[in-house]
């Protein structure tokens, strides 16, 4: 690929997994773990907190205990490095020419919702989310890390088994669908 590398459709896996590597150093090195919701919960504490009081935020046990090290409910450097990784991917997207509204299938909405309450649900139970766990708590020898890590992949090798049967169903009732078109013809 030549020309500017903002402009480019896609990267290369391996620049990509190297910047992300990088990315991540500088994090653990600069402030701690990477992780995303661990952020995201205090991002939504930080909104919270300007809707109902700081007060409302910081009493609550859990909340109070995620702002525990920070003087009050307030961004950090890794809340706002999530919102400039939204940002910069938005920025992409735009830049490389593939950004656009997309409509979602409607069959699939049902299975986006239980699956995203079902991942802060587990990222709240882990705790942390899979980036958090893998990317930065194996490097870190986190035992928690490595046994939530094999919690996620039981869980991805579930959802696979599950998504695989959805599949094998729909597949019979489409071949049973043109059977009868065709014994009807």
């Amino acid at each position: 690929m030549s020309g500017n590398p903002l402009r480019w459709k896609s990267w290369d896996a391996r620049m990509v997994g190297i910047l992300v590597g990088l990315t991540v150093t500088l994090q653990f090195l600069w402030w701690s773990i990477w992780g995303i919701t661990g952020p995201g919960t205090r991002i939504a504490g930080v909104i919270w907190s300007r809707l109902a009081g700081e007060a409302a935020v910081l009493d609550n046990p859990y909340l109070g205990a995620m702002f525990a090290a920070y003087p009050g409910a307030v961004m950090g450097p890794s809340e706002w490095l999530i919102i400039f990784i939204i940002a910069g991917a938005g920025i992409s997207s735009f830049l490389s020419g593939t950004w656009r509204f997309r409509r979602p299938r409607l069959n699939r909405v049902p299975n986006a919702i239980l699956g995203g309450a079902l991942m802060g649900l587990g990222s709240r139970m882990a705790p942390g989310c899979n980036i958090g766990n893998i990317i930065s708590g194996i490097p870190a020898l986190s035992v928690h890390s490595f046994l939530a890590s094999a919690g996620i992949a039981l869980g991805v090798y579930l959802g696979y088994v599950v998504a695989q049967r959805n599949l094998q169903k729909q597949m019979r009732r489409l071949e049973q669908e043109a059977g009868l078109k065709q014994a009807g013809s």
